[in-house]
């Protein structure tokens, strides 16, 4: 189907979202730069001033919670992946990861493997946000699953739930609501 046969974009808005597409990637690409170039410049301040130990991870490891998520934005939007519930999902599931990710490596460098009655300090915010990270992404996963309507279309929960309300509302006053 060509564009002039999709009533649904025309030229101009095709244009707009092509332009928003490379402005996001080439955003992506400059913070995915100067995160590379900053980090090898930490490194290399690193190994001249103090070889012995590695302060250096620790920015690397705070700056890819950044980084990552400027990613999966751009990864959502570029995909076209819509709801923004299920943006939400990715981007939280993306910050829980590389945020854990930091905080074991401050677990195991700074704090030596601290523990409070017996369990390390990192399992509780690892806990705590990631039951309502998981839950958020169930939710996700539930509502916006696609299944095979009678009439062959793929459609998610939401929009079958929207379909069946309008049937109801169609029953109740007819074709066209006044």
């Amino acid at each position: 189907m060509s564009i002039e046969e999709n009533p649904g974009f025309s030229e101009e808005s095709l244009r707009r979202i092509a332009a928003q597409k490379v402005k996001y990637r080439l955003l992506l690409r400059f913070h995915a730069i100067t995160y590379i170039m900053v980090n090898i410049l930490l490194t290399i301040l690193n190994y001249v001033t103090n070889a012995s130990y590695y302060w250096f991870v620790f920015p690397l490891l705070g700056w890819l919670i950044g980084l990552s998520i400027h990613a999966i934005a751009y990864y959502c939007y570029a995909n076209g992946i819509y709801p923004m519930m299920k943006r939400i999902s990715y981007i939280h599931l993306i910050a829980f990861i590389t945020t854990m990710l930091l905080l074991l490596v401050i677990d195991s460098n700074i704090m030596n493997g601290f523990q409070f009655e017996g369990i390390s300090w990192s399992i509780y915010p690892a806990i705590s946000w990631g039951f309502p990270v998981l839950l958020h992404v169930i939710v996700t996963k539930t509502v916006f699953s696609g299944k095979m309507t009678e009439d062959g279309l793929i459609k998610t929960r939401r929009e079958r739930a929207v379909e069946k309300e309008m049937q109801k509302m169609k029953k109740k006053f007819g074709e066209y609501p006044k």
